[in-house]
């Protein structure tokens, strides 16, 4: 090798072509020299197992790049007896391997150990610092998330969770804002769990639970309060499979919370089997809001088969009896319109709030199908019971059956027959409000055969119906009045008087005196509309009694209806 050679591989001077083979020979040579005579510098009779195990794993990564028998001995070196420098050093290396072996977060936790226990080595902990910044930079124009993850679990911020938890007891903000955060302020709360003050190991156990983290099941058991609290319940219900399953396991009490507990850590299935059983009953007798809590909850679920399975506790024949109006109460609260009308009229009978019962019997006029008059017939019945002890609230009940029948769109399809029409005027026809009862009737006046039902109705007990000189035909005037300066509206008019004439016809000759008298009041107030209409139905009654003996009461009534005047 020339001078010129060798000085160019010690300076580190690229060789020129001409020197070939030779100088990579060289360069290697030159690296093993320098090698080993730092080795050696470093070797002195006096090391400590400490310096050997460190300079062994230097020779290993910088000589033979084994970095795998590197960071072995550089654990070595950092557990063996020396200079607390070398040992935090070694530590120091054993984060830079792990790191360039890709064991990321295996090296910043050696780094998190290397500050604990040497915390004097202030160069190492300082290169340590610059290693973890490096480590952990992000760029925040597409990670911004997982920098806001270690932000919220890093040392800083876990303080200020740790003193909020503290004083949460006592301070409604500090539980929000520990909500707020969400599994970030979990570790903190489990901290909490084992503290020796009652009052913050149950808030913690709440918020827990209502993070979706649930605590052991005895922590649950000790103190019931929160069974009252729908939001728990539905906490507990949508928490992650193995958190639920963990509660599951833990509980063998038969008491009844307990058993509400395990089934509502099984499933929302099992939750409403366990209501329908002994378990649900007794809750519903010794703590009604706490079943109405958990039946509130099983809504939030929003799964319609959850929701029939409610509907199933108000009026399956096994389900508890102190269970049903609680569950026909949330029914009604959430707008549940499924169910039959038969459903809905059980959880009326059942109800012991007027406001309640006045819904559901709204749902009973909203859920009606074809097939459903025997339905019909039990709420007519009903009513009559309600008003043999106050009428005002027979009333009340029999508006909010029609306001239903109103939203309901097959009830057209319903069987309305004379008979249960007169029923239903008789029982929902209010002197003093027809509001309600002027609609339901108002619509069934479109249907050519509906119209004439209703026409036979008015006519099987005409007697019954009141009026005066005044107001016409009380409340069906308003109903069967037409506009006849519409040309739809004069139509429905004709068909009205049609179906009228046909039920007089019909029954003319077999009613008695004081029922021709009756009709024949009505169609003067109102019954047929227009005085011509009344005219043509005096004369038809006039035809109909020819060959008879009318009294002194009902001549002069068809005579004055014959002679009715167009201004009148």
């Amino acid at each position: 090798m020339s001078n010129l050679t060798a000085r160019k591989q010690l300076s580190g001077e690229p060789l020129a072509s001409g020197d070939g083979a030779r100088g990579t020979r060289g360069r290697m040579m030159r690296t093993t020299l320098i090698a080993l005579f730092l080795a050696g510098s470093l070797a002195s009779a006096g090391d400590t197992e400490a310096e050997k195990q460190y300079r062994d794993a230097w020779w290993r990564e910088s000589s033979e790049s084994d970095l795998p028998k590197a960071l072995a001995a550089y654990r070595r070196a950092a557990a063996a007896d020396g200079p607390a420098e070398v040992r935090a050093k070694a530590l120091l290396k054993v984060a830079e391997c792990l790191k360039r072996l890709d064991k990321a977060q295996e090296a910043m936790q050696v780094l998190d150990r290397l500050r604990k226990q040497h915390p004097t080595q202030r160069q190492v902990l300082a290169k340590a610092d610059r290693l973890s910044k490096e480590w952990t930079a992000i760029d925040l124009r597409g990670s911004y998330s997982e920098w806001y993850r270690r932000y919220l679990f890093s040392p800083a911020f876990q303080q200020r969770v740790v003193d909020r938890v503290l004083v949460m007891s006592s301070d409604n903000d500090a539980a929000e804002w520990l909500l707020s955060l969400g599994e970030a302020a979990i570790p903190a709360l489990r901290e909490a769990l084992k503290s020796k003050h009652a009052e913050l190991v149950g808030d913690a156990r709440d918020l827990l639970v209502l993070l979706g983290d649930l605590p052991p099941a005895k922590l649950m058991l000790d103190n019931q309060d929160w069974t009252r609290d729908s939001d728990v319940w539905s906490a507990i219900l949508s928490a992650s499979a193995e958190s639920r399953a963990h509660v599951a396991q833990e509980i063998t009490s038969p008491e009844p919370v307990a058993r509400l507990l395990k089934a509502a850590a099984t499933s929302p299935a099992a939750l409403i089997k366990a209501m329908a059983g002994d378990a649900g009953a007794r809750i519903a007798t010794n703590d009604e809001k706490a079943a109405g809590a958990i039946i509130e909850a099983l809504f939030y679920t929003r799964d319609t088969a959850v929701h029939q399975g409610i509907a199933d506790l108000g009026v399956h024949p096994k389900s508890p009896v102190s269970l049903r109006p609680i569950a026909a109460e949330h029914l009604l609260e959430f707008g549940w319109i499924g169910g039959t009308a038969n459903d809905w009229l059980e959880w009326a009978r059942d109800c012991d709030k007027f406001d309640d019962r006045q819904a559901a019997f709204h749902r009973v006029g909203r859920t009606l199908r074809p097939g459903d008059e025997e339905v019909i017939d039990s709420v007519f019945d009903d009513l009559l019971e309600i008003g043999k002890i106050r009428r005002d609230l027979q009333f009340s009940l029999a508006g909010a059956f029609a306001d239903g029948l109103q939203n309901n769109g097959m009830s057209q399809q319903l069987s309305w027959s004379p008979e249960r029409l007169l029923t239903y005027f008789r029982v929902c026809l209010n002197p003093e409000e027809d509001d309600s009862t002027s609609k339901f009737i108002g619509a069934l006046r479109s249907d050519r055969s509906r119209g004439t039902n209703v026409a036979q109705a008015l006519l099987l007990e005409p007697e019954k119906f009141e009026f005066t000189e005044d107001d016409g035909f009380g409340q069906l005037w308003n109903v069967f009045s037409f506009n006849v300066d519409d040309p739809d509206e004069a139509m429905a008019q004709a068909r009205w008087n049609r179906w009228i004439m046909r039920g007089i016809q019909r029954g003319w000759s077999t009613w008695t005196e004081e029922r021709r008298l009756a009709v024949v009041r009505l169609a003067y107030h109102g019954l047929v509309g227009h005085a011509s209409h009344q005219r043509a139905l005096g004369e038809l009654m006039t035809k109909m009694s020819e060959g008879q003996e009318l009294s002194e009461k009902l001549a002069p009534a068809i005579k004055k209806l014959r002679e009715r005047s167009d201004d009148c």
